[in-house]
């Protein structure tokens, strides 16, 4: 499967680099025998819905290039529950799965659907992610 690895960092606290995500996503994916490709939004905020490599991750999913995403937490792609539902939704109409490896939110799997779903039913969702 070709796995998409979405990385970002909006400030350079040292605490968290996209370096640091890359290997640990690179990692996990060689341990699925997943094939990658690294979409990287170093110096991005989360708080905005257009990111460049979002955007061509996003692009790349609706054409069939990626069967899955995988990120650190969910809040290296969205910022808001209703934002992230949102991308979640789109992947899921192309067919993509994701996957959030510290959070083990995997939608390929029933237990991870299960947990989006309950994240959806959130009325009004706006609290941060």
């Amino acid at each position: 499967m070709k796995a998409a690895v979405y990385v970002r960092v909006s400030t350079g606290n040292g605490q968290q680099t996209t370096e640091n995500q890359r290997r640990e996503l690179e990692a996990y994916c060689e341990r699925q025998g997943w094939k990658t490709t690294v979409y990287d939004d170093t110096g991005v905020s989360g708080a905005k819905a257009s990111r460049p490599a979002l955007d061509r991750m996003m692009k790349d999913a609706v054409a069939g290039k990626i069967g899955v995403v995988v990120v650190v937490r969910i809040d290296r792609l969205a910022r808001s529950v209703v934002h992230l539902l949102q991308v979640l939704q789109q992947l899921q109409a192309a067919g993509v799965g994701f996957v959030s490896t510290t959070q083990q939110i995997d939608t390929t799997t029933a237990y991870g659907r299960m947990v989006v779903t309950f994240l959806g039913a959130v009325p009004n969702a706006k609290p941060e992610v």
